[in-house]
């Protein structure tokens, strides 16, 4: 993986824990798109809003907004613009599109900047084989995707173009609504040699018959050039355009973004690798209309702002340096300037991995990171340039134990926020400030385990003590001290028997512990899910696939914290699903 240091490592010797999962087994286990696949991820929760929008929640933090809070780029590129608030599209994307996930738990400003905040999370897209796909389910809603790829013989020219589209009566509904999604999804890359273009489209429409329907479309556009300096040095520059139109009700956004970036990289130094980033943001809001809060009274009318630009830029030094053969140690900093908010920021880590004997890691790592106020926290009730990112600090310790048929984990963590950015409602108008101090302590496991060749599991369990310093203006202005969506313990087991040569069966067990809210029945949650593979069926490279997710029929419900309020919403208990696939 190259997330965690933009540099290739097996992920148990990078710094901090990352996790990868291969989207071949998330196929294998069922999973339908990049936000179903996350709940495998130790420490992260699934969580969705009752208009069926997608977001998570990460070591006991959670937010309703950007997607709980992460930084998503799809294919190494940002999918979505934080500063509007809104869930990335990326999350929906079907795991036919997907080759690996890679995700960062944490924050990793150093590398990602501004909103690598509960973590990061990159999508990487299938882009060596061809396929077409075909998935549809109990309720009638199809998935279907094609990937084409083809490159020069040498190697030099490589094309792709993976597409999909999925049309139907949402699973993502919750019970009692009605609700048709219609999304397409396009990645188009073409490269040769050190230049490579990248295009990538989501659109969707999400229509429900009781309240607003919504319309959002996400296009990028992403040119990259590298040069071999010399054999140690090595320069990258891309320029990126992203474009956002997103409609729900009242609400709307639309605006742009430009995005350049230059990365050297250079190992001049005995056993030491410099990594040197120059970042510049232009940040353009062409029309914003704000929803009206659930308070608000019947005369209120929905307020518009029209051309705000937002303009930063970042520089940022990294050394990874092998101290020994065993011993490395990677120390970084950078410094971000935000003419939006007059400010200048600060986001250090500094990380050990220490490989004491074969098969003994030991890592240790203290990262920071921020999350810049969003557009509607900044302008209301005018722009407020006093308003203060907010800044978390996480520290971690783990032990890895690994050998050819067993890999165990652990990992204990702690967690600080600052200058939480908290909505307050006095005699009006409506503002936000920067009051209180979250924290999380908590531990992972994970173990994975090949018993036999035919039988391999997965498992992982994570707990987390979280107090939250936010301040719900509609609950008296005290702390809500925990987080009403969260559990504080979160599990998972996946196994995989293969019984003949083209036979694999997938169980999947996914446990969410009892959540915080008060008044609301959310006892513990367990998730089963079969998936029955059968490959090479009546031909080479042709793949059935059956299943049945939430097998025990367990009641599925979802809490959303939002300013004042908990909201909950149920979603429906099983759903059967069918999958025809051909690889040539």
């Amino acid at each position: 993986t190259e997330i965690a240091t933009k540099s290739r490592l097996n992920v148990d010797y990078v710094p901090g824990m990352v996790t990868v999962l291969q989207g071949r087994e998330l196929e294998t286990l069922g999973m339908r798109t990049v936000w179903e696949a996350l709940a495998l991820i130790p420490g992260v929760m699934l969580l969705q809003g009752k208009r069926g929008e997608l977001f998570v929640g990460v070591r006991g933090f959670t937010s309703p907004f950007n997607s709980g809070n992460i930084k998503v780029l799809l294919n190494s590129s940002p999918m979505s613009r934080e500063s509007s608030g809104l869930t990335s599209q990326a999350l929906s994307l079907p795991i036919e599109q997907v080759d690996r996930i890679e995700f960062i738990r944490g924050p990793n400003a150093l590398l990602y900047g501004d909103f690598a905040y509960y973590g990061v999370l990159n999508i990487l897209t299938r882009q060596q084989t061809s396929q077409v796909t075909t998935r549809v389910d109990e309720h009638g809603t199809t998935t279907v995707s094609g990937l084409y790829a083809d490159q020069s013989e040498d190697g030099a020219t490589r094309f792709s173009l993976n597409i999909a589209g999925i049309k139907g009566s949402s699973v993502e509904a919750p019970v009692g609504i009605d609700a048709e999604n219609d999304q397409q999804s396009a990645i188009l890359k073409f490269a040769h040699r050190g230049f490579e273009l990248t295009a990538q489209a989501i659109n969707e429409d999400y229509a429900i018959d009781q309240g607003v329907s919504r319309d959002q479309h996400t296009e990028t556009l992403i040119a990259r050039q590298s040069f071999d300096l010399a054999h140690d040095a090595q320069l990258h520059f891309s320029l990126g355009y992203l474009n956002n139109d997103f409609e729900e009700g009242l609400e709307h956004f639309l605006g742009q973004v430009w995005e350049g970036r230059a990365e050297l990289t250079w190992q001049g130094m005995e056993r030491h690798q410099w990594l040197l980033q120059l970042s510049y943001t232009d940040d353009r809001t062409e029309q914003a209309r704000r929803g009206l809060l659930p308070d608000a009274p019947p005369d209120a009318r929905p307020r518009t702002i029209y051309d705000v630009n937002r303009r930063y830029y970042g520089i940022s030094l990294q050394d990874q340096y092998e101290a020994s053969d065993r011993l490395t140690l990677t120390a970084g900093l950078r410094f971000d300037h935000r003419d939006d908010l007059d400010q200048d920021l600060w986001s250090p880590r500094l990380a050990v991995v220490w490989r004491i004997s074969e098969g003994h890691i030991v890592k240790a790592q203290y990262a920071g990171g921020y999350r810049a106020p969003t557009f509607w926290e900044l302008v209301i009730p005018t722009y407020q340039k006093n308003l203060e990112p907010e800044k978390i600090g996480t520290s971690e310790l783990s032990y890895i134990y690994r050998k050819t048929d067993q890999t165990l984990r652990l990992t204990l963590f702690r967690s600080k926020i600052n200058n939480h950015i908290n909505l307050i409602e006095p005699p009006p108008p409506v503002t936000f400030v920067n009051s209180g101090t979250s924290k999380a302590t908590g531990m992972e496991i994970e173990w994975e385990q090949q018993w036999s060749p035919r039988l391999t599991s997965w498992f992982n369990l994570s707990y987390a003590d979280s107090r939250s310093g936010l301040y719900p203006y509609l609950l008296g202005g005290e702390m809500i001290e925990k987080d009403p969506s969260t559990a504080d313990w979160l599990g998972n087991l996946a196994l995989f028997y293969r019984p003949t040569e083209h036979t694999l069966l997938a169980a999947y067990w996914n446990y969410v512990g009892a959540r915080h809210a008060e008044g609301v029945d959310t006892d513990p949650e367990h998730r089963v899910a079969l998936t029955l593979n059968l490959f090479d069926v009546w031909t080479q490279g042709m793949t059935l696939r059956f299943g049945v997710r939430n097998l025990l029929q367990a009641d599925q419900r979802f809490l959303v914290s939002e300013p004042g309020r908990v909201t909950s919403s149920d979603f429906p208990d099983s759903l059967v699903w069918g999958q025809i696939s051909y690889d040539f």
